[in-house]
């Protein structure tokens, strides 16, 4: 028995170890020196809603010049001429020096981040419902972009879906996701999970995760749950007729293609998503987004999503699974994607004018044990649980070296004890709860600071700063200021 659990233990860790040897992304063991330019520059192991469709307009990033100036010197090209020569920080500290001198106010960024921790993700919620208290419209309205990866995905989706029935409003407001989280037992059924652990289920687990790992559901593994009340809380809440290119703001959701030979990284950016819908007339449903980013490996199988045209041609297909194990805390690509629509629409950008809040789901700092009658999937959720914390961590450090404490916070409270992704218990959900809120001092320290100045300006639904030769009209705050 114990040579069984052995064996499912080192099975997991060997398709991990693996498929992190695939990419090259936040999580590099390689750092280079000044800012960390794989926050900013794409990673060959990434793909996207738009990648591999033969089109000249297909998105790139940054060019290689842009990408090497990042690493150097935090360089960001604003100009529309681009020709010209890349902005760097110090040219950036002239150029903010002249807006102050003639009063021009300065156009900030603004990015929220939300990690994944499956059942966890109460703190985040409960965090987002407190600072929409001191708010006086929605969450989306402060936000140029909203990320997240697995549970924060989904609240992400939450919050940016388009009320069909009211279009300025979302779906889902963040105290509607705090109750959510009273269902999770219809996700994380507690008798199924009691039947998976029993001893007697290791020899079957055993075959069947060799199986998986043998087809091309090779990353779904085998799954302790099964999907399909994911899917109904999914399309009751997102429902099944609202789409992702009508976000209210920009979005950003994580996940993993296992298609290719080797797992990448797969982000759905909801710029993107408008593109393919006016170029192809795609439409992706918000519930198979968030399927596709909760696909936890070893809690629910991987998700099969179909770029259908609406003629019914199939652009692309993908077998996604949860981001975390790569993005669990997707702020380093929340600041890459600020970056990214700013050079696009010429506005300056740089870590003087970008404002991020990162929401943890917690971490505990003691040792996880194994279950003595662990299965399959038993066994691998803790090396999978210390993946994700690692990964948030590491982007967390990154973040405080690139953007600095004064523009950039992180509220990430503290779990005395144990609480697994996938605990429905409701005085542990009660615990997550308080803990969130013993952090809103911390919240309101953001509030104070680096949020402030957002909330000072009451109109900040900000239009691109251009460079515009025609008309000398520059846009700054969303109001339109003739050039003297």
């Amino acid at each position: 028995m114990r040579m069984t659990f052995t064996a499912s233990l080192l099975l997991s860790c060997l398709w991990i170890s693996n498929s992190l040897a695939s990419t090259t992304d936040i999580m590099e063991e390689e750092r280079p020196a000044g800012p960390d330019q794989s926050l900013f520059a794409r990673p060959e192991g990434e793909s996207s809603l738009l990648s591999g469709l033969k089109t000249a307009e297909n998105i790139e990033f940054l060019s290689e010049e842009e990408q090497q100036g990042i690493a150097k010197g935090f360089t960001v090209t604003f100009m529309k001429d681009k020709s010209r020569k890349p902005l760097r920080v110090d040219d950036g500290d002239v150029y903010t020096n002249l807006l102050a001198k003639h009063n021009v106010p300065l156009t900030y960024l603004t990015g929220l981040s939300i990690d994944g921790g499956g059942t966890r993700g109460v703190i985040s919620a409960v965090l987002l419902e407190e600072l929409q208290k001191y708010l006086t419209k929605p969450l989306h309205h402060y936000f140029d972009y909203i990320g997240g990866t697995s549970i924060g995905g989904i609240i992400a989706l939450g919050l940016t879906a388009q009320d069909p029935e009211n279009p300025t409003y979302p779906l889902l407001n963040a105290s509607r996701i705090v109750s959510l989280f009273d269902q999770s037992e219809r996700i994380f059924p507690k008798d199924k999970g009691k039947v998976e652990r029993a001893p007697y289920n290791l020899p079957l687990r055993l075959w069947d995760s060799l199986r998986y790992l043998m087809t091309e559901a090779k990353a779904t593994m085998i799954s302790r749950y099964v999907p399909h009340d994911l899917m109904e809380l999914l399309k009751e809440n997102l429902r099944e007729d609202t789409y992702f290119h009508t976000s209210l703001t920009h979005t950003l959701i994580t996940a993993v293609d296992t298609k290719p030979q080797r797992p990448q990284t797969y982000l759905f950016d909801s710029r993107d998503a408008r593109k393919l819908h006016e170029r192809e007339e795609v439409t992706i449903p918000l519930w198979e987004i968030g399927r596709s980013t909760s696909a936890a490996p070893t809690y629910f199988p991987a998700y099969s999503l179909k770029l259908e045209c609406k003629d019914g041609r199939i652009l692309n297909e993908h077998q996604l699974i949860d981001g975390g194990l790569w993005l669990n805390n997707p702020t380093g690509l929340v600041a890459r994607s600020l970056l990214k629509w700013a050079s696009e629409e010429f506005m300056y950008a740089s870590h003087k004018n970008m404002v991020m809040l990162s929401l943890g789901t917690g971490y505990a700092e003691e040792e996880k044990q194994l279950p003595s009658n662990a299965g399959w999937a038993r066994a691998a959720s803790p090396v999978i649980d210390t993946l994700m914390s690692v990964s948030s961590f590491s982007v967390h450090e990154t973040m405080l070296e690139v953007i600095g404490r004064k523009n950039y916070a992180r509220i990430n409270p503290k779990i005395s004890h144990k609480i697994d992704l996938d605990d429905t218990d409701e005085d542990n959900r009660e615990i997550l709860k308080k803990l969130a809120r013993d952090k809103v001092p911390e919240l309101e320290k953001f509030i104070q600071g680096p949020f402030r100045k957002i909330l000072e300006a009451d109109e900040f639904r900000l239009e691109p700063l251009r460079d515009q030769v025609e008309g000398q009209v520059e846009y700054v705050k969303g109001k339109e200021r003739q050039i003297s």
